[in-house]
């Protein structure tokens, strides 16, 4: 989630893409406070305006990416050059986007809720009877050579390829 959050800010600061080009986007911002305030009056126009509308915002205070969807929709509303890339690399039928952010949270709080989930989450790759959520991680997928772990990290080097481009 971090390098949606650089990505985004990247993007509408008028970064270049992998093939050299310029990316452009209306309004123009000029560095991640502006970019941050922007993306906080998109995601969250309720949010925006309890803050005062602000022109920039802190870190501290900008809206917390957790679901990649968050930066298309900002790229969108502002008409970014590269919104095209943006779309193709979701368009990718992948899961990993689904499921990481569970086994993250399992990580981050450790309870029997979060442990539930992930054995959905295990389930829903194909996965049954693990006994601890490295396991699923680690599992190699039947009929493939890679593990789940592989196959994310397979799933997210295509995505920021094409999200670059």
């Amino acid at each position: 989630m971090a390098a949606m959050r650089q990505f985004m800010i990247s993007t509408l600061t008028g970064a270049r893409t992998a093939s050299g080009q310029k990316i452009t986007s209306i309004p123009s911002f000029s560095d991640e406070g502006e970019v941050a305030a922007y993306a906080l009056s998109v995601l969250s126009p309720v949010g925006y305006g309890k803050l005062g509308s602000p022109q920039r915002l802190s870190r501290r205070d900008e809206f917390k990416i957790r679901e990649p969807r968050s930066v298309e929709k900002v790229v969108a509303s502002c008409a970014a050059s590269n919104l095209i890339s943006v779309q193709a690399a979701y368009a990718y039928n992948t899961g990993v986007f689904t499921y990481l952010p569970t086994i993250r949270n399992f990580y981050a709080h450790r309870n029997d809720d979060t442990w539930r989930k992930v054995k959905n989450v295990a389930g829903g790759v194909g996965v049954y009877g693990i006994k601890y959520p490295d396991q699923l991680l680690l599992t190699q997928l039947s009929n493939r050579p890679v593990t789940v772990f592989e196959d994310w990290c397979d799933d997210v080097e295509l995505f920021f390829y094409q999200l670059t481009l």
